[in-house]
């Protein structure tokens, strides 16, 4: 957090916090909620939540059609972390500045195959190597809580389908993952070994690596 100059701090104390606090991208006038209020009450988190439409419009821009449905509702899911956030009196600015880095990065630009890195709400995959020594690494988890994480890893290898990711069998228990890039996402998809497989084992109760990600530039 910016610390004030002498004449800024003098000047702070004659007045109401809230005063302080440039307009964010919302009408505080019809706030709701206790995020919503926390961040008109604030300089920095108002100059945060500025910066974070900003950023979605400028990534939404370039993204595709796809893309941006992806954006929209991980978005959504950043929206109800934030609220619950600030109903448990969280740390609400870094919640928000962690949140703009990822808008930040990611890649609108083309790109073809899984390599590289991709994101969203929950997590990140990320693919190195080409060919025969591609490996892929997926960390995710709840968002707000951590009340679960996934941790897996192995290496990809292309079909038909798309990319298939041979995981150790020690630790996924015969289950694997399908890549399969879309329109500029990148879909996750866990299959498991045999149809009434519940929860994948690198997971946690009811935790997910699948879903899709959005490109990130590394």
């Amino acid at each position: 957090m910016a610390k004030f100059g002498l004449v800024a701090f003098t000047f702070s104390v004659a007045l109401p916090a809230a005063a302080l606090a440039g307009p964010p991208s919302f009408d505080c006038k019809a706030m709701n909620g206790a995020a919503e209020k926390a961040i008109c009450a604030s300089a920095p988190l108002s100059a945060l939540d500025v910066k974070i439409a900003d950023a979605y419009g400028r990534a939404r821009a370039g993204l595709t059609a796809v893309g941006r449905e992806v954006l929209k509702h991980h978005q959504k899911i950043f929206l109800d972390v934030r609220d619950q956030a600030a109903q448990q009196k969280g740390d609400l600015q870094s919640l928000l500045a962690d949140q703009l880095a990822f808008l930040r990065t990611i890649d609108t630009r083309p790109r073809t195959g899984v390599g590289g890195a991709w994101r969203n709400a929950f997590g990140t995959v990320t693919v190195t190597g080409s060919g025969a020594a591609a490996k892929v690494a997926v960390s995710t988890a709840e968002p707000q809580t951590g009340r679960w994480v996934c941790e897996i890893e192995g290496g990809v290898t292309a079909t038909a389908n798309g990319w298939s990711v041979k995981l150790d069998p020690d630790l996924a228990e015969g289950w694997s993952l399908r890549l399969a890039p879309h329109d500029g996402v990148l879909r996750v998809v866990a299959l498991p070994p045999k149809p009434d497989a519940i929860e994948a084992p690198f997971c946690g109760n009811a935790g997910t690596v699948e879903g899709d990600y959005l490109p990130i530039a590394e």
